[in-house]
């Protein structure tokens, strides 16, 4: 078989590998282990977002970047990104930690209830993206609860 064959050969096999890796890759699972109010002053609010991810296929998974968005008093208030550079091992499992800051200029919207509230209703969801062979996979995730408020 001459070069221009065997490139094919090569090819051929290239895409049938791919092809075999993406119909047997499942999509891992993603779920919100704790939301934590770490920080709310009269500048900014932090908040620690504390992921388990579950990879149930036979190869490392690397976790690219996760998409979040906050909600509070039931009105959508900021989104943002985060790239944890995080690697979960093939069938293991790995708990990733999302920073999320947001200026409180940013909440306006929740001023006024932030000031009157005792209770700090909340939302906090996302997309986690995974980086494959076989091109990227995304797994969403979401929760809720009330926060304490301490400016109160």
């Amino acid at each position: 078989m001459n070069r221009r064959g065997w490139s094919m050969v090569v090819g051929l096999l290239s895409l049938l590998m791919a092809g075999v890796f993406a119909v047997s890759c499942v999509a891992p699972q993603a779920e919100v282990r704790q939301v934590e109010l770490q920080r709310l002053t009269w500048e900014t609010l932090d908040i620690g977002l504390l992921l388990n991810l579950h990879n149930p296929n036979d190869i490392e998974m690397p976790l690219d970047q996760v998409d979040w968005n906050l909600n509070l008093f039931e009105s959508a208030m900021a989104r943002g990104v985060v790239r944890p550079q995080a690697r979960i091992p093939a069938k293991g499992r790995e708990q990733v930690r999302v920073p999320i800051s947001v200026a409180i200029t940013e909440l306006v919207g929740a001023a006024e209830a932030l000031v009157r509230s005792d209770r700090i209703p909340w939302d906090v969801g996302g997309t986690c993206h995974f980086g494959t062979a076989a091109g990227p996979i995304t797994v969403d995730f979401s929760r809720s609860g009330t926060w304490t408020n301490p400016l109160r």
